[in-house]
């Protein structure tokens, strides 16, 4: 969920960038330990998880503890998605994905 919560807040500092710093997302962040956070956010990621039926799973790890990732393989929501979006945000995400994946420090 740390990946999606950075995701969305650099698709709002994007935004904010060209638009006279209004969100595109108009949650509240705050900074806190490893950078921008959104309990707002977060509460929302889960609930749109499962609507969209992805797939959860728990790694267990014993030097970081358990953590859950999620996957779905329907292609067809991220062509819906990408043409409801406003053009600056779903460029600068597709940007910012490619250039950090799953690279959760490099993220942070």
């Amino acid at each position: 969920m740390i990946h999606l919560i950075k995701y969305a807040y650099l698709a709002d500092l994007t935004y904010a960038k060209y638009h006279g710093g209004e969100t595109y997302t108009g949650l509240p962040w705050i900074f806190h330990h490893f950078g921008p956070w959104s309990t707002d956010c977060y509460r929302r990621i889960e609930p749109a998880l499962d609507i969209i039926s992805a797939t959860k799973r728990t790694i267990e790890g014993e030097k970081y503890g358990d953590f859950i990732r999620w996957h779905t393989d329907n292609d067809s929501l991220f062509d819906r998605l990408d043409y409801h979006m406003d053009l600056t945000v779903a460029g600068s995400v597709q940007q910012y994905i490619r250039k950090f994946g799953n690279d959760t420090y490099g993220l942070l």
